[in-house]
């Protein structure tokens, strides 16, 4: 069981180390020969096969290997050669809370949590909670479902406004992003990309937009939301507001 995505998308079949085999549903850029960055699956290494199969399957894998490089150059910072235990549990937390429907790869029933859709973490700061719940996450979900929705529910306009500007800048200038995933991104398409919207390049359906901001008091039907960083009202009003805590999380 795995998400319906437009017909001519290569599938392959792998033996998993569990011995269960698993369908996936491979990227455009390995499965349609009329795009520029087509390339052949089959021509890759074993090693390198593997790494496309996991960056696809294992949001955890795809925030430590795809993700994390590009944006701690991008920050200045050290890679960390060993993904924190935290960050492994959240990315496994979120991808667990996906819908099998929603992804292009078999889910086995133990692999997901049936009627749980919700998940809130909370964690001091500096802690990588908005890196990973509102950039990495949303450029995973868009690479490996072209047709999914994302919407990143915020206070504040100029916050989601950079949210999406991160995400663009990896789907645009993250060349382990785009060596999986393939060009999401290309100039005089006709996709619609603003400050407050994007559209993937290759995406089907045109009622909606791939990735989008709205207030978290808007009513609007979504494939993934998801939110860092909220404080009611009530909160605000208490001592707990000043705690250098906060909460993220999708649902």
């Amino acid at each position: 069981m795995f998400a319906e995505l437009p017909s001519g998308r290569r599938v392959i079949a792998i033996q998993r180390t569990d011995g269960r085999r698993r369908n996936i549903v491979l990227p455009a850029k390995w499965s349609d020969k009329r795009r520029r960055d087509y390339q052949d699956f089959d021509k890759l290494t074993p090693a390198e096969q593997k790494h496309v199969i996991k960056a696809m399957t294992d949001f955890s894998y795809f925030h430590h290997h795809i993700f994390l490089p590009h944006f701690c150059d991008s920050e200045s910072k050290a890679w960390p050669t060993t993904l924190w235990p935290y960050l492994d549990e959240i990315c496994r937390d979120y991808q667990s809370r996906l819908h099998p429907l929603l992804l292009p790869f078999d889910v086995y029933d133990d692999e997901w949590e049936k009627g749980l859709w919700r998940v809130c973490r909370v964690a001091p700061n500096r802690c990588l909670k908005t890196a990973t719940t509102c950039y990495s996450f949303p450029l995973w979900l868009l690479g490996i479902n072209n047709e999914m929705r994302v919407i990143i529910a915020t206070s504040s306009k100029t916050i989601g406004e950079s949210r999406i500007s991160v995400v663009k800048g990896h789907i645009q200038h993250n060349r382990a992003f785009r060596g999986v995933f393939g060009e999401l991104y290309r100039e005089k398409s006709g996709q619609r990309w603003a400050v407050d919207m994007i559209d993937v390049f290759g995406r089907k359906r045109d009622a909606d937009h791939s990735m989008a901001i709205y207030g978290v008091d808007g009513g609007v039907e979504v494939s993934v939301p998801m939110w860092v960083s909220l404080t009611t009202y009530r909160t605000s009003k208490t001592p707990a507001r000043p705690m250098p805590v906060r909460s993220s999380g999708c649902g």
